[in-house]
């Protein structure tokens, strides 16, 4: 898949760190896209005033796909569900990014068409 842009949803506690500075080259180098990170002050800005509709009802808009780090643990935080569920509602496709770098898809969204498309060629 070709993307111009790419969320990249990560905890908090990774914000202004090196290792969130890394997996962003990471991402950049692997979709050759622009990184969208919620980190930046002008992000944080809209997040301080309108919470998390911010992100999901605009941010999320306008970018392509999106690539989430989950806590070391492997869980995501509430805030993170939520943008990877805007994602998927808007039917754009979302990836994992673990602490070295690797990126797999989490998910892979089919439009409706695209569903329709699968199950009558599986019915061949």
């Amino acid at each position: 898949m070709d993307y111009n842009n790419i969320y990249f949803g990560h905890p908090v506690d990774m914000f202004d760190t090196p290792i969130e500075e890394e997996l962003i080259e990471d991402i950049e180098t692997s979709f050759e896209a622009d990184v969208v990170n919620p980190a930046e002050p002008r992000h944080q800005r809209q997040y301080d005033e309108r919470g998390m509709d911010y992100y999901t009802e605009e941010l999320l808009y306008e970018v392509d796909a999106g690539v989430f780090l989950p806590f070391e643990d492997g869980t995501y935080g509430a805030g993170q569900t939520a943008e990877i569920a805007a994602l998927l509602d808007q039917y754009k496709d979302v990836y994992e990014i673990d602490y070295s770098g690797e990126i797999n898809n989490l998910i892979k969204s089919l439009t409706i068409d695209e569903t329709k498309n699968k199950l009558d060629n599986k019915s061949d």
